[in-house]
């Protein structure tokens, strides 16, 4: 079986992990063991620049796409006898180990970093000692759209009652990221470079330069794989938390509302 997962509904500026995290969950729900080839036809989205924001990170067959696009169907379009209705990246209640420990295999076997993220990925963990370390994701700018934005008061209370040395934070603007900096100062870790100096729009809403854009992608994609290695993940309901929590089964984590 050789399956292409489509840029479905790109036209509705989307952000980067919607389309990622949607075809970890198509995986899931299909539940196949008998896929050959998986590529993401990820070509020219709105904000993200030319080319497919797929390669940017990871490894997939690019050559067999081009030459034998008719071997492949579209994931959508093929039955999902375990689909589970009530479940998706902005509700996990259903979400059982059995499930992630599918998700985990699926994520290790289609999400493959390239050459490049993976020096880099490697370079990071070497400076994390994850025993020691929570995970952070603040979710704000245009998540308000979906449901209330969680107050950082709110977040701050909840890793004040954990025990850690070190807290790896993602964080999609820079306000809200100098806020945990002046609270935690050198505990926090954080390669978030290219965000949003905006706390209401998002960076890839910007008009970005190629290379910009390129290196959001790699922070975004580096630090959604590290949020799942860590002791405990606090975040709230986004596209980038799930797709941490479903790349680790073992990962122990706590959604805000």
């Amino acid at each position: 079986m050789k399956l292409y997962k489509p840029a479905r509904s790109k036209h509705v500026k989307r952000g980067y992990f919607s389309y990622i995290t949607e075809s970890v969950f198509d995986l899931l729900f299909l539940n196949n063991d008998n896929i050959q080839k998986y590529y993401h036809d990820l070509f020219d989205i709105w904000g993200y620049g030319n080319g497919n924001i797929f390669d940017v990170c990871f490894i997939q067959d690019n050559i067999d796409y081009m030459n034998n696009a008719n071997e492949y169907s579209n994931i959508e379009d093929i039955q999902k006898p375990n689909y589970v209705s009530n479940l998706g990246p902005y509700d996990l209640n259903n979400l059982t180990y059995e499930l992630r420990l599918i998700s985990e295999k699926k994520i290790n076997q289609f999400f493959i970093l390239n050459d490049h993220c993976q020096s880099l990925y490697n370079e990071r963990i070497k400076q994390i000692d994850f025993t020691k370390t929570i995970g952070v994701h603040r979710r704000s700018t245009d998540i308000s759209g979906h449901f209330p934005i969680v107050s950082l008061e709110k977040i701050f209370n909840e890793i004040d009652s954990c025990d850690f040395n070190h807290i790896f934070l993602m964080c999609d603007n820079k306000t809200d990221y100098q806020k945990f900096k002046e609270r935690y100062g050198d505990k926090v870790i954080s390669y978030d470079t290219y965000t949003s100096d905006n706390s209401v729009i998002p960076f890839y809403r910007y008009n970005n330069t190629e290379s910009d854009i390129k290196n959001h992608i790699i922070e975004l994609v580096l630090g959604t794989i590290i949020l799942g290695k860590v002791k405990l993940l606090i975040c709230s309901k986004s596209n980038v938390s799930a797709f941490s929590i479903l790349s680790n089964s073992k990962l122990k984590y706590k959604i805000l509302e």
